[in-house]
């Protein structure tokens, strides 16, 4: 007969957990003070650098708007220097997007002095041009939607191709003005003065509000 083949007999290998080891020494490291005092500088400057880091983004961020303003003011400064250097020129020497710069920053350009200045197709919707100058100037296909022409002297203007739709022109001189394919409102026959103006193929629309003072020569 066969010998039937041994067992092996398994070796026992003891598991020893490393849990007690580890649970003594943290509580050997819990107890060391020095080793508390070291956790505890190391804390303090942890949040001593993140209160540095937001001190500093503050700063940083409070100086950028100043230099942001100070920037835009800048700005606004060297429009009104090119503004003043082209009044009564001719040729667009940087005057177009100047006005259009105070214009957009929310200056005010009431009593501005643009007499004989070149000024075509510049956008100035919604501006404050309140007493303005604007004698003369050449304001072909200009953007005046929604401005503030009361009391403004366009006399000898040119505004062919304009757009004045919503303007406020109470008051506002338009004589010998040429305000020929310009589109307006009803409320242009509130001008002060519309004598010998070319109102050739003008486009005129109702006005929002109803108008009590009107001068007839417009619609002569």
């Amino acid at each position: 007969m066969l010998n039937k083949p041994k067992r092996l007999r398994r070796t026992l290998i003891p598991q020893i957990s490393p849990k007690p080891y580890l649970e003594k020494i943290a509580d050997r490291l819990e107890k060391n003070s020095f080793l508390r005092i070291w956790i505890r500088i190391n804390q303090s400057l942890a949040l001593f650098a993140l209160v540095v880091a937001a001190v500093g983004f503050t700063v940083a961020l409070k100086k950028f708007d100043v230099d942001e303003v100070k920037a835009d003011e800048d700005r606004v400064a060297k429009a009104w220097d090119v503004v003043s250097r082209m009044t009564g020129k001719q040729s667009n020497g940087g005057q177009v997007s100047a006005l259009e710069k105070l214009n957009t920053s929310g200056i005010s350009l009431n009593f501005i002095d643009l007499h004989n200045t070149f000024a075509a197709n510049v956008n100035l919707r919604g501006a404050k041009l309140r007493n303005a100058n604007l004698s003369g100037a050449n304001l072909e296909g200009s953007d005046l939607t929604g401005a503030d022409l009361v009391g403004a002297d366009l006399t000898s203007a040119t505004l062919i191709g304009a757009k004045l739709s919503g303007a406020d022109m109470t008051d506002a001189k338009f004589r010998d003005a040429k305000l020929a394919f310009a589109k307006v409102d009803l409320t242009i026959a509130l001008a002060a003065d519309l004598r010998d103006a070319d109102l050739t193929a003008v486009t005129s629309r109702p006005c929002k509000t109803p108008t009590t003072r009107m001068n007839t020569s417009f619609f002569v």
